[in-house]
């Protein structure tokens, strides 16, 4: 495990000498997220970048920062500009916060639901509501002192993203001496700071996509006035993102184009933060991705807040204002769980969908099963497989008549009512359930009433249009639907016999049996270069690792780190990113190294 560690004696030198290190040993990335800032190349993710004209928000963005943050900003750029980047800007590390969250939030969920209402009607978007596939997702939660054996707070959380090897997250420990800053952190490289995990040593933080609504979509015809602001057409209603030959289009309104702020007015306030109380006046400052954040420190105190700028969405659907945040106290003998998931009267003015509540349930489950926690049972949550959902399988599958059917077919049935639910690496029914939940999915893709998902998409399909084609596919959209059509009572299908797509499904599964495969041997992670990994987990588990079902069972999105803080002693904390492999591809962390604790 490497953790950069960078040491100097203000703070400005601290930035520069972590944006030095970081050119250093990140100048790959660095290069990638330099190309997609300043939109390069002719991909259809820097097309979408140029359009989006993300640029121009993070150079105004930089422009508006008060003079201390600006000059820590500006004090990186210069390090990564002696660390051989020449290119880098003073706001590049803002354009680069900007790529990296440019897809955050509900665009791509936008284009599926208008996609829906046009080729099966507005009724069938409800029956299709599920969580967005986004890019993101994450767990997180937090113990009161007395939940924990040390009696002081653990805050624990692991964040899905795209998987890649060297990993979105650089480990980082920031030292400035005269300044008495000494964080451990995870940080983007590109960023100076830390910003969505960190302890400081008496204050830790760690957050989740809050699954906020903040991006708003407009038809626009090819008569609306609109300016050209660096090659792009903007209207009222923001860039033209997606646009027809004939001029009209799809504009897109983003609050840090609306507000010119990216957030990093935080990071300054987040590296000094003594306490609860100081991170939570750091978050004020927060724009984007609007996220859930647990904050705990060595008074024990606790809180759960929103934070991010969420626009009010009248009845007319327009922007009306500001959401006041969302701020809850954890007491001692409590903890408090966030995993995209709707959690109370709040969250009905984050988004209109959010993520289904299985994480959050099985989190819940197993906190509530041990009245007191120590860092390592906290650490082992991260690697729970039982998949909360597969018991509605399991239920509409043991109900199932197969009166007449080969005894082929009703061993694979009984072999998954019986199975245990865990989406273990080695488990030869995990992955009979996942073969057979493949072919559910391909048969009601392929099924008259929802073929029609598969037409194009009738938005703009040219430059960063294809960027879109993972929100549109079917799919993963359908068997994320699925498991609320299983419930009880679940929602109907019009059109749709789903005990016979699921006799039929048995019968075309069923030859599996001859031939077991784990769940292991398909569902693997492939770093550039390596050979294949075994992982367990699945979606809707913990272990949150993301395939396609009815497409490819191979891992694309899943933890992008795991981290325990410890309030009561951070050097005994622990974490992991995708870099540490071994660790990672166990469901693992790694202890924090003495020496990284040491001044």
């Amino acid at each position: 495990m490497t953790v950069l560690r960078v040491e100097a004696t203000s703070l400005e030198g601290l930035a520069f000498a972590q944006g030095r290190a970081t050119a250093e040993v990140s100048r790959e990335r660095l290069l990638e997220d330099l190309a997609h800032v300043e939109s390069t190349t002719s991909t259809p993710w820097d097309a979408f970048c140029a359009r989006s004209l993300l640029a121009r928000t993070a150079r105004r963005a930089h422009e508006r920062l008060d003079d201390e943050t600006r000059a820590f900003v500006d004090a990186y750029a210069a390090g990564v500009r002696a660390g051989g980047l020449d290119a880098w800007r003073d706001w590049t590390s803002l354009g680069v916060m900007a790529v990296h969250h440019a897809l955050f939030g509900s665009l791509g969920h936008h284009l599926w639901r208008r996609h829906v209402a046009r080729v099966l009607g507005p009724d069938a978007v409800a029956t299709l509501a599920q969580e967005v596939p986004a890019l993101s997702g994450s767990n997180a939660w937090v113990v009161g002192g007395r939940r924990s054996a040390d009696g002081l707070p653990l805050v624990g959380a692991d964040p899905h993203r795209i998987v890649t090897v060297p990993g979105v997250y650089q480990q980082v420990r920031l030292v400035a001496r005269d300044e008495d800053v000494d964080v451990v952190g995870l940080t983007f490289p590109g960023v100076p700071g830390v910003q969505h995990f960190g302890h400081t040593g008496t204050v830790a933080w760690a957050i989740t996509n809050a699954m906020a609504d903040t991006q708003q979509l407009t038809d626009v015809s090819a008569q609306e006035p609109r300016d050209v602001v660096d090659g792009v057409p903007v209207t009222a209603h923001g860039p033209l993102v997606l646009e027809h030959p004939d001029g009209s289009g799809v504009a897109v309104r983003t609050v840090p184009w609306l507000v010119d702020d990216l957030g990093l007015a935080a990071l300054l306030p987040l590296l000094r933060a003594r306490s609860v109380a100081d991170v939570d006046a750091a978050l004020d400052h927060w724009v984007e991705p609007v996220n859930d954040v647990l904050v705990a420190d060595v008074e024990g105190a606790v809180l759960h807040r929103v934070a991010g700028r969420v626009p009010w969405r009248a009845a007319s659907g327009e922007w009306a204002g500001w959401v006041v945040p969302h701020r809850r106290e954890v007491g001692a003998d409590e903890h408090q769980v966030t995993a995209n998931h709707r959690q109370g009267e709040h969250s009905a003015a984050l988004a209109d969908e959010l993520a289904p509540p299985h994480r959050a349930r099985r989190l819940e489950q197993l906190i509530d099963e041990r009245p007191v926690l120590d860092v390592e049972q906290a650490a082992a949550l991260h690697a729970d497989t039982l998949l909360l959902p597969a018991e509605h399988w399991q239920r509409r599958l043991a109900g199932l008549d197969l009166a007449g059917e080969p005894q082929q077919v009703r061993e694979l049935r009984d072999r998954i009512v019986t199975w245990d639910r865990r989406m273990d690496a080695d488990s030869v029914d995990a992955a009979l359930f996942a073969a057979l939940r493949s072919t559910v999915v391909r048969r009601l893709v392929e099924h008259a009433a929802l073929a029609p998902l598969r037409e194009p998409s009738a938005d703009p399909w040219t430059g960063p249009g294809e960027l879109f084609a993972p929100w549109l596919r079917p799919e993963p959209r359908v068997a994320l639907a699925l498991d609320r059509w299983l419930e009880p009572a679940g929602v109907p299908v019009p059109g749709v016999d789903l005990e016979e797509v699921l006799r039929l499904a048995l019968r075309e599964a069923a030859p599996q049996l001859s031939a077991p495969t784990a769940w292991g041997d398909v569902h693997t992670f492939t770093p550039l270069g390596g050979p294949a990994l075994r992982l367990g987990g699945d979606e809707g588990c913990v272990l949150s690792t993301s395939s396609v079902p009815g497409v490819d069972d191979r891992v694309w999105r899943g933890p992008v780190a795991r981290l325990v803080w410890c309030l009561a002693d951070r050097s005994r904390s622990r974490w992991t990113v995708p870099d540490d492999l071994e660790v990672w591809a166990a469901g693992s962390t790694s202890p924090m190294q003495p020496d990284h604790e040491e001044p």
